[in-house]
């Protein structure tokens, strides 16, 4: 990574064990004997008065070369700069770590050393730009930088990241040796790669160090962008990096107060992997997340790479020295309304900005093209503030963090919080199509869905179309995204659609499916139905049904509601416009009658024909969320199962499942049409103790009865 350029959380265990090289030493932790080693040798002196001169006369600066053996059989030559106050007596010190393609930093030591502090600055092997670190010597200076990163080279050389872990240890133990440093008072500070070694050398070193500050870098690499480059190398090597060089795997060692300063847009070091590595820590582990930007602090007290690094320093001034004010604390707490959030802000200083930051997902998740929106808080006592964050804006993977700044001016976030499955999600997925422009597909689907302006509003709000109309006549489209976190329970969707002057002949069905099947409904012109996706992708109507009351019709003026439940086991529910519609139960299942059929929940398709008039289906406020429980049972009858056709002689006969209330005896009458036709009599059928009760029906060719309405007559309790 280039300098001036986090549902999620996982843990993985494994053993630290590492291959040192292609005909190496074996099976071994790489950094076995350097923990406790003595300071590095000193090679030779490197003179430079013109830096001197520029340094000042308050300042000291020793610039040196040492030797570093990461492996047996390998040495580098490493340059480093140590600075220090030209005042006589003990003081506190710090390792600067640089970022990539940078070099020790000379300049930064001695802005440490002006502000009282011993700084040590190296060339890091690998992670310095070979064609600046003309001082060091070794193997890594004669390769292309990051050509090293992840694998040993068939010499056997090392990897380049150990050879950096080594180097800087070596320069902790030579800034430990020096006479006038306090070895008690030792932190560590970096940037980038330098925030990564930063971190690594923390969880290495243990109580060693006093306090740690980096700058956008973390640990569990998996969770980076460097994850497409770990993908890059076999597993066997992708484990042993992870478990000997990735600085989370080290960060349950750190002891020290440690702070992490993370860009939320960083291109490389990704918010789940920031928050993982601070959860792993034990003791103090702060941060502060800046929306919107990528490598650098955009909040007040933060950084850019030509500014200050105050935060940094009043780190490690408060921790090391006690010199200033602690730094403030933000932190969560318990909400009793669910879309409400709330987080407390205590420090000693008076604050000017308390602020909530929210995004939501992106699919595929990209976290540096992620919008960072600000959402309103409120104060709702001392030092206690609360802002909303509705259903709607907690689909799996949205994440929201809150930031404290103080006078100094300093600011703190509290962790980050990702709305999964369990945590904090109101839905899997929304669209209310507003992140959009008009002619923008929807985000996280695929198909021909486009956003549009609302056609029946002024314009500001958008909702979406499919397109179904093409030159060949064409009039269905077909939207469909997949399920990304799993639904064990069951899912539920909700939306809502306008048929305007659609026409005659227009239908919009929606299944979920998974594992080459899948259950859905239909809704059309001519009521409502269940669709169903065998195992050989044929779509096949299982039956058509309409609601028993008046308020199930579909308005052809307003906007419709609906509300769509699939369970695990495959019952079905459907409410349109907030009445009870439909309900199809799993034959295997609840019922107890015919073949099971259990839901996967790989992906939601929905399928939309236009009309005949060439009109389009308007769609908005289209969300997935989690099964809650069943619906409300109904008072009234409702169908809840159809089974496959059974052939008796000539005629074929469907068996049809309803439920009604207990204890009832119903009077049942069918016919193919809704509004044509004699109303053909079926029988008596008595409900029993659970209202459940079978209707055999008789029909002459299955394939062509693929609609059936049905009257029910209260015959009696």
């Amino acid at each position: 990574m280039r300098t001036g350029d986090p549902g999620w959380i996982k843990w993985v265990v494994l053993g630290c064990w590492f291959w040192v090289g292609v005909g190496g030493a074996g099976w071994a932790d790489v950094f076995d004997g350097f923990r406790d080693a003595p300071a590095p040798e000193v090679i030779r002196e490197v003179a430079d008065p013109a830096a001197d001169l520029e340094a000042g006369a308050d300042v000291r600066v020793r610039r040196l070369v040492f030797r570093s053996v990461p492996a047996a059989g390998w040495t580098n030559e490493i340059y480093a700069v140590v600075a220090r106050p030209a005042s006589e007596g003990m003081h506190p010190g710090v390792l600067i770590c640089h970022g990539g393609l940078g070099r020790a930093a000379e300049d930064q030591a001695v802005e440490w050393a002006r502000l009282g502090y011993v700084a040590v600055t190296l060339d890091l092997p690998g992670i310095a730009d070979p064609l600046l670190a003309t001082r060091s010597v070794g193997a890594w200076r004669h390769r292309p930088y990051g050509s090293g990163h992840w694998r040993p080279f068939p010499s056997g050389e090392p990897v380049v990241i150990q050879q950096a872990v080594v180097g800087a240890m070596q320069a902790f133990a030579l800034l430990r040796d020096q006479r006038d440093v306090d070895a008690e008072r030792i932190g560590v500070m970096g940037w980038s790669w330098g925030g990564y070694m930063t971190t690594m050398l923390c969880g290495l070193l243990g109580d060693r160090v006093a306090a740690g500050f980096s700058y956008f870098g973390s640990g569990f690499y998996e969770l980076t962008s460097f994850s497409l480059q770990l993908g890059s190398v076999s597993a066997e090597l992708r484990e042993s990096w992870l478990a000997t060089l990735d600085a989370g795997r080290r960060a349950g060692g750190i002891t020290a107060p440690f702070f992490i300063g993370s860009p939320a847009n960083d291109l490389f070091f990704y918010p789940p992997a920031v928050e993982t590595t601070l959860s792993a820590i034990s003791g103090t582990a702060s941060r502060v997340y800046s929306p919107n930007s990528h490598h650098w602090l955009g909040v007040p007290g933060g950084m850019r790479w030509s500014g200050d690094r105050q935060m940094a320093v009043r780190w490690l001034d408060w921790n090391m020295r006690g010199l200033g004010d602690p730094f403030p604390n933000v932190t969560w707490e318990e909400a009793s309304d669910p879309d409400v959030v709330t987080f407390r802000v205590t420090g000693p200083r008076p604050f000017l900005a308390v602020t909530l930051w929210h995004s939501l997902p992106l699919f595929p998740e990209h976290w540096p093209d992620r919008v960072w929106t600000e959402v309103p808080v409120r104060r709702r006592g001392e030092g206690v503030f609360e802002a909303v964050l509705p259903r709607h804006m907690r689909p799996v993977g949205a994440a929201w963090f809150a930031t404290a700044s103080d006078d100094r001016p300093i600011s703190v976030s509290a962790p980050m919080r990702f709305a999964a499955d369990g945590f904090g999600a109101g839905v899997f997925f929304w669209e209310d199509f507003q992140r959009g422009t008009v002619g923008e597909a929807g985000l996280g689907w695929s198909g021909n869905l486009r956003a549009m302006a609302d056609p029946t509003g002024d314009g500001g709000n958008r909702v979406g179309q499919v397109g179904t109309g093409d030159e060949q006549g064409q009039r269905e489209g077909v939207w469909e995204m997949p399920v990304f976190h799993a639904a064990t329970n069951g899912l539920q969707m909700g939306f809502r659609f306008r048929v305007g002057d659609v026409g005659a002949g227009w239908r919009t069905e929606w299944m979920v499916s998974g594992n080459g099947a899948g259950r859905g409904f239909r809704i059309s012109a001519g009521g409502i139905g269940f669709v169903g996706l065998g195992e050989a992708g044929q779509v096949m109507l299982l039956g058509e049904i309409i609601g028993f009351g008046e308020s199930v019709g579909i308005r052809t003026d307003a906007w419709n509601e609906v509300e769509f439940m699939w369970r695990a086991s495959g019952t079905m529910e459907l409410q349109l416009n907030g009445a009870f519609a439909a309900r199809l139960w799993n034959p295997g299942g609840e019922s107890g009658a015919g073949p099971g059929f259990p839901l996967g929940f790989g992906k939601v398709r929905m399928t939309d024909r236009g009309g005949e008039n060439g009109g389009r289906l308007v769609y908005d406020d289209i969300g997935v969320w989690p099964w809650t429980g069943p619906a409300t049972p109904p008072l009234t009858l409702n169908l809840l199962w159809i089974g496959s056709p059974t052939k008796e002689g000539d005629r074929w006969r469907i068996l049809h499942g309803f439920e009604g209330v207990p204890g009832r005896v119903y009077g049942m009458e069918t016919r193919r049409t809704l509004r044509e036709g004699e109303w053909e009599e079926l029988g008596e059928f008595p409900t029993g103790e659970t209202g459940v009760f079978v209707v055999p029906v008789e029909v002459g060719n299955p394939e062509g009865e693929d609609t059936r309405y049905f009257r029910a007559t209260r015959l009696g309790d």
